[in-house]
């Protein structure tokens, strides 16, 4: 079953949206309902033996869990600092660029 809804975008809003799903090789309409699905359901990511759970939390924030072999491990997040290397030896003074040319 589906329900069809309509959404008042401005023109450059709706043009930005179409290029998203463009470069994703999807409709619109696809991408939109991927992108609702994506934001709604949880999902687990293995890594290693580890697994990870991102739970929806609002339209804008996930929440996550880390599993071991099914048992919910408890991190410090300041453990997580510098654990992921981007190889982008200015990343920390030109994040706002980096972050900027994310969303073009």
């Amino acid at each position: 079953m589906s329900k069809r809804i309509v959404i008042d975008l401005d023109d450059s809003d709706a043009e930005h949206l179409e290029q998203q799903a463009r470069q994703e090789g999807q409709s619109l309409s696809e991408w939109v309902q991927q992108l609702i699905k994506n934001h709604t359901t949880s999902q687990t990511h293995t890594l290693g033996e580890f697994e990870i759970v991102s739970l929806p939390a609002s339209a804008r924030r996930c929440r996550y869990r880390v599993l071991r072999q099914g048992t919910e491990i408890q991190l410090d997040p300041q453990l997580l600092v510098g654990c992921i290397a981007s190889g982008l030896g200015d990343l920390s003074t030109d994040h706002d660029r980096y972050l900027a040319e994310a969303f073009e």
